[in-house]
């Protein structure tokens, strides 16, 4: 039984999406979370992703305006646990769909490509290089294959930088990987999140380490019986 688990968010249409955005920041307290732009046969939308808390609404403008007014809802996002489970109990009550399978729209991605990330060590073998190239080389194929004017970015994604403070340059140094097939760190983070999710990441593991600290010198004790066994 697939069960509906909350609101998603609300879709709104706006005839000037930045008037929009500036309206609900600036009176009602609501931030950007995700921006990007799409199109299909019949016109280009730019959509901007606003919340507040727990509430989270959709702005969408069409480049070609139609009769639709501003402040028109498009549609309301419901959650569900079992989006497939969802499809057959709604379809077995005769609910009639626009598409027979579920659409995912590649386009409706980061400011309108399709972004895939490969994570990897920090520290790689040299050995390896050719791989992680020829990996994104084969998903940057498969994604132009089944949607050929898809604009697609296949990176390697490194979550934190063993060097900092200094700069990450031990791929690059090796010339085997360009500077924009990689992100590191901070700007990966932020990538995903927005600006400031990196900072937001640091200041979680700081307050979980704070409340944990006990159980993690505890989990971390074993080890150290196995170094001084080993030494023994």
């Amino acid at each position: 039984m697939a069960n509906i688990t909350g609101l998603s968010h609300i879709g709104i249409f706006v005839k000037d999406i930045k008037k929009s955005q500036q309206f609900y920041q600036d009176i009602l307290g609501f931030k950007t979370t995700w921006e990007c732009e799409f199109f299909d046969a019949a016109n280009t939308y730019t959509i901007a992703i606003i919340a507040n808390g727990s509430v989270v609404i959709e702005l969408v403008q069409k480049k070609v305006q139609t009769a639709l007014g501003d402040g028109v809802t498009d549609h309301v996002a419901m959650s569900v646990d079992d989006l497939d489970g969802m499809i057959k109990q709604l379809v077995g009550k005769g609910i009639k769909f626009e598409t027979e399978e579920p659409v995912y729209e590649a386009k409706m991605l980061k400011n309108g490509s399709q972004w895939i990330f490969d994570m990897k060590s920090p520290k790689p073998n040299m050995g390896e290089f050719k791989g992680f190239k020829r990996t994104l080389l084969t998903w940057s194929g498969i994604s132009m294959t089944q949607t050929p004017n898809i604009d697609v970015h296949a990176l390697i994604a490194i979550t934190y930088n063993p060097n900092h403070p200094k700069p990450y340059q031990s791929w690059q140094m090796r010339g085997m990987l360009e500077l924009d097939e990689i992100l590191v760190e901070k700007e990966f983070w932020n990538f995903l999140g927005g600006e400031g999710a990196y900072d937001e990441l640091l200041d979680c593991f700081e307050r979980v380490g704070i409340a944990m600290h006990s159980e993690i010198d505890e989990y971390f004790k074993r080890f150290n019986k196995i170094e001084m066994y080993g030494k023994e």
